[in-house]
């Protein structure tokens, strides 16, 4: 799943045309790479203390993909200005999907895995945080209504 979304933040810091919202998706990007090390380097780990843990299954939903079709990014009709919104508030929920995610793993597992699970959602929560900045400032900036445009809290 983080594979995945260095690619994906890659691509969104393409679309943005400002440059602070492309510098911030780019960093999303370099953190994402850095949760796959980690993850990766987690798994060897738990795997060498327990060689009889089954593969883990190949995970088939992209994440990244259902909430850009959810977010219908591609149907067209949306104000130049209000890209950037889109492209931040996209990013926003797929970080918190994955915070949820990671939330429900820590919830049901215990040991080093668990604390795996804690670091990864302490890590969402932090993206979360530097998202939501980023769209309060562009919401003052672009005079949007925060009652519409703002994001929730986490």
């Amino acid at each position: 799943m983080e594979v995945n979304g260095k690619d994906f933040y890659l691509a969104l810091s393409e679309s943005a045309r400002e440059p602070e919202i492309s510098k911030l998706l780019e960093g999303l990007a370099e953190m994402e790479d850095e949760h796959t090390l980690y993850i990766s380097g987690k798994i060897s780990e738990i795997r060498s203390k327990y060689p009889e843990l089954p593969e883990p299954p190949k995970i088939t939903v992209d994440l990244y993909d259902r909430r850009y079709t959810k977010m219908n990014f591609d149907k067209g009709g949306y104000d130049e200005k209000l890209t950037a919104v889109l492209i931040l508030r996209m990013a926003y929920y797929i970080e918190r999907d994955f915070m949820d995610f990671y939330q429900k793993a820590a919830n049901v597992n215990s040991g080093d895995v668990k604390k795996v699970f804690e670091d990864l959602m302490t890590w969402e929560v932090k993206h979360l945080m530097q998202i939501k900045e980023a769209m309060d400032k562009l919401i003052k900036e672009k005079g949007l209504n925060p009652d519409i445009y703002a994001l929730e809290g986490i």
